[in-house]
C-alpha cells in the first residue's frame, strides 16, 4: 500500500502528535507531494477504510457565504486517545 500512497506514511506521522481535518492533512502533505498530494475528498475516502485510523469529530467550516459551509472529518490514529475539541492534541 505504501508505494501506492506513500502519503500514508506521514500521513501516521502527523496524526501521531494531534488530530487533524482531512483539509489540514491535504494542506500538510501537500507541501511534500506537490503533484501527487491528495486532496481532502481522497483523504476522507481513504483513512475511513483504513483501521489504523478512526473519526474523531467533524466540524464545521466557516465560510464568507453560509451557504459554503460544510462538515469536515477530524481523524486521529485508532491506539491513541486525543482531546475533545480543537486541536485535538494527543493525550
Amino acid at each position: 500500500m505504501a508505494k501506492k500512497r506513500p502519503w500514508l506514511i506521514d500521513a501516521l506521522r502527523l496524526l501521531d502528535e494531534r488530530g487533524y481535518t482531512s483539509a489540514e492533512l491535504s494542506d500538510a502533505l501537500r507541501e511534500k507531494y506537490r503533484r501527487n498530494g491528495p486532496d481532502s475528498t481522497q483523504i476522507t475516502l481513504i483513512l475511513k477504510r483504513d483501521s489504523r485510523f478512526r473519526l474523531l469529530d467533524e466540524c464545521t467550516t466557516s465560510s464568507l457565504m453560509r451557504s459554503r459551509s460544510h462538515k469536515l472529518p477530524v481523524f486521529g490514529l485508532s491506539e491513541r486517545k486525543y482531546e475533545s475539541n480543537h486541536p485535538y492534541r494527543r493525550l
